[in-house]
């Protein structure tokens, strides 16, 4: 039987990950508070993305597990929405997060467009 030598190497790397991690989480217990916004907004933004995947290829695991994550980070947010922080928007994150917004519907209309065109959809 031929060892999988990039499965035990990333095995190892995980390993050793998860070490550096613990001593790092060790080392500064009590100076992090969860931020459970960021879990609402991953949440949001993982379902759509797992139920795309899903549409796409009905047998993927990935998109099954984009859809439970998605639903689990949605439901830890939601269940703490009083420890939410207030976020302070400045007028120049305003201005990017729109820039971003909108760049990212160009782009989703573009690939929406070369889907339908490879597929055949406009003749």
């Amino acid at each position: 039987m031929v060892i999988p030598w990039i499965m035990i190497a990333i095995l190892v790397l995980l390993i050793v990950f998860g070490i550096i991690f613990a001593v790092l989480v060790k080392k500064n217990k009590g100076k992090h508070e969860t931020d459970y916004y960021s879990f609402f907004v991953m949440g949001i933004i993982w379902l759509p993305f797992g139920l795309v995947i899903r549409l796409f290829d009905s047998d993927s695991y990935i998109g099954n597990m984009f859809i439970v994550l998605g639903l689990a980070y949605t439901i830890i947010g939601l269940v703490n929405r009083k420890k939410w922080k207030k976020q302070k928007i400045t007028p120049e994150k305003k201005k990017l997060m729109w820039i971003a917004i909108i760049a990212g519907l160009v782009i989703l209309a573009l690939g929406v467009g070369v889907y339908l065109f490879q597929s055949g959809f406009f003749g």
